[in-house]
């Protein structure tokens, strides 16, 4: 479903699975991650099908790209590859895929809650780990988004809380929280790079909120 800025829909599809991620292309592609189907093109403004459903081997669960490149996360793995679904290269790297963040100067963001680790990791491109953040404070961390200044934020579901990171991994502040901003089970979540923005997909995927960035 696509919608404007104050929750007006404007287009609505149905696919065969449901949808676990999303990401803009370009600006008449989107990708959306099917997870044991692969992963789908679709076109921008009407939502339709744009060829076959890509097929990758396994659970598509999260998915993003780098110029040209998709990448997309595999059961354990992250692979990248073409739009049209050829393999590049395996990406090396620790945990479990939750989330991924757009491809900023080369970095990958992304989150892991597997096994109770509870991290927000930064890789390079070729699996090079950058950091990796963890906090008392940040249970589940679900959504990942990066604004202009290069500054990361993670969204804690089970701590209902969103962290904002400097681009080393140093906290900065919990900017929302339960008590103080109605943050409940925090999950995607995305950055308006025009509108110094951020998006969060909160009350559990009930709503959708904005909050700006400065």
């Amino acid at each position: 479903m696509s919608c404007n800025d104050t929750g007006t829909q404007l287009k609505k599809v149905s696919l065969k699975q449901e949808p676990l991620d999303i990401s803009v292309y370009d600006k008449t592609r989107l990708i959306v991650a099917l997870g044991n189907d692969g992963i789908q093109s679709l076109n921008i403004v009407s939502l339709r099908p744009l060829g076959k459903v890509i097929n990758l081997g396994g659970k598509c669960t999260a998915v993003t790209h780098d110029h040209e490149k998709v990448i997309v996360a595999v059961d354990d793995k992250l692979k990248l590859i073409t739009i049209d679904g050829k393999l590049i290269r395996h990406i090396d790297h620790p945990g479990l895929v939750w989330s991924l963040s757009a491809v900023i100067n080369g970095k990958i963001y992304y989150s892991d809650f597997s096994d109770d680790d509870d991290v927000l990791h930064c890789i390079t491109l070729d699996g090079t780990n950058i950091f990796s953040y963890q906090h008392p404070q940040l249970i589940g961390p679900t959504g990942v988004a990066v604004d202009t200044h290069g500054n990361v934020y993670v969204a804690g579901l089970s701590s209902h809380n969103v962290h904002q990171l400097s681009g080393d991994g140093t906290l900065l502040s919990i900017i929302l929280t339960k008590t103080g901003d109605g943050i409940k089970y925090p999950r995607g979540m995305a950055y308006n790079r025009e509108k110094r923005e951020l998006l969060l997909i909160n009350q559990d995927r009930k709503i959708i909120q904005f909050y700006a960035i400065h």
